[in-house]
């Protein structure tokens, strides 16, 4: 099996997919799900890492911190060095607690990502069992009901009134 575009794979048939990734209605069996876990790896997105120095970067390349700092500059210029000292302390306190705040949702983020697991219904060897989503492989079949959320790049085999839901991609309310 190539590792093709999405795509591809979008104007098969039915027929042609199940040929195509080497599964059947059937779904796979453990072996080769095994196997194809082995090949492919995990189905996780790829993160980026956020580290405290980007997080300390992206509170003080704050076009409201470039204002400050002039009206800073202003004053120091202009010898009104109270003023200057009174709204360079305010960037301090701003920064740092803007810098607090978003390090320490990042790293509770980390932690619930860590207990977060997710599960879908994947059929294999004709039996419906639930599968980690991150343990998904090419050929699995899996079965969505109301309210699931799309845990892979799939084609529908069979739906009964499916509607979706991409507010999250398009940044629509």
């Amino acid at each position: 099996m190539e590792n093709k575009n999405f795509s591809f794979y979008a104007h098969l048939t039915t027929q042609e997919l199940y040929k195509e990734l080497n599964t059947s209605p059937e779904g796979l069996t453990e072996k080769e799900a095994e196997n194809r876990f082995i090949l492919y790896g995990s189905n996780i997105l790829k993160e980026t890492t956020v580290t405290w120095i980007h997080i300390l970067a992206n509170q003080l390349y704050n076009p409201f911190i470039f204002v400050l700092f002039f009206i800073v500059c202003i004053y120091f210029f202009t010898n009104q060095i109270a003023e200057s000292i009174v709204i360079t302390l305010i960037i301090v306190i701003n920064s740092t607690i803007g810098f607090y705040q978003e390090y320490q949702s990042n790293q509770t983020m980390k932690l619930l990502k860590q207990y977060l697991q997710t599960t879908i219904i994947a059929k294999r060897s004709n039996t419906q069992i639930t599968v980690p989503t991150n343990k998904l492989v090419p050929g699995d079949i899996i079965i969505l009901n109301a309210g699931d959320i799309i845990p892979a790049d799939c084609c529908f085999i069979e739906s009964e009134n499916l509607i979706v839901d991409e507010s999250s991609l398009t940044g629509e309310s």
